[in-house]
Order: C-alpha cells, then structure tokens, then sequence
C-alpha cells in the first residue's frame, strides 16, 4: 500500500510540473527590472519595472499587450487599488504609474 501510494505522489508531482511547464511555454515575454536605492541613513526606495512590447515580433506567440482589457490610468488605478487591499500600510509608500506612449 505505501508503494502505491509514493508511485502516486510521483505521478501527481509529474503532473504539475508538465501542467506548469505547458502553461509557462504559452507565456508572452514580460521584461521585468528593479532598481534599490538604499541611502546611509536607513531611508531608500525600490523601483519595480514591468515593460510588456506592443508589437508582436512574429515569434508565434503574439503581443501580450493587446491581452490586457485596462490601459493607461485605468491600469495603474487598478494595480493600485488591488496591491493596497492586498498588502496593509502600503498606501502611504505605494506610487504605481503606468507609461502607455512607447512603441516598445
């Protein structure tokens, strides 16, 4: 009985990880960047850069721009209205902008 049920959990382990494997492979590139400034007296601020292209290269898996149904500061409200009922005290430090004038 404990044989079968490790033979099991290796089959639903594989499982997930082919699951996740196949999600992941139909993902658009999101090029993701940070930038931490830490000053000597304890105080700094980090910087979290998303950027997702608006033109589709022809590399088979399209824009992932064109998949968002918010743009601009409809966009930015959203992410910060979501990250402050999410993450408590963030309000007072939190400042999302959305740059939606690029090609790229």
């Amino acid at each position: 009985m404990k044989k079968s049920k490790t033979f099991f959990s290796k089959i639903a382990l594989m499982a997930v990880f082919l699951l996740a494997m196949l999600t992941m492979s139909g993902c658009t590139a999101v090029q993701i960047s940070a930038n931490l400034k830490l000053n000597e007296d304890g105080t700094g601020s980090r910087t979290i850069t998303a950027s997702i292209a608006k033109n589709d290269y022809q590399d088979g898996y399209g824009s992932a721009y064109y998949y968002l149904t918010k743009h601009g500061d409809e966009l930015a409200k959203y992410l910060q209205d979501t990250y402050t009922s999410a993450v408590k005290g963030s309000k007072e430090w939190l400042n999302i902008t959305v740059d939606d004038t690029g090609k790229e």
